[in-house]
């Protein structure tokens, strides 16, 4: 997090990536991105996390959803 922080993302990815699985660390780079208000750059990471793992778990997938709705309200 103290990485997103710092707008170092890509080595939050990498960080991300050696705690679990490639999916997983996108999910997790979407949901910062998500709540840092940057959703385009959410549903990126969330498009990539269900590429990655098609059968991924529920979260991302909501996670995605609660991204495009707020990059579609947004001015």
């Amino acid at each position: 997090m103290t990485l997103c922080k710092l707008g170092r993302y890509e080595d939050a990815l990498e960080v991300f990536k050696k705690t679990g699985d490639e999916a997983a660390a996108y999910n997790n780079l979407g949901y910062v991105f998500m709540i840092e208000g940057k959703n385009k750059e959410a549903i990126e990471a969330f498009e990539k996390a269900l590429e990655i793992k098609p059968g991924f778990y529920t979260k991302a997938y909501e996670n995605f959803e609660k991204a495009k709705t707020a990059h579609s309200s947004s001015p």
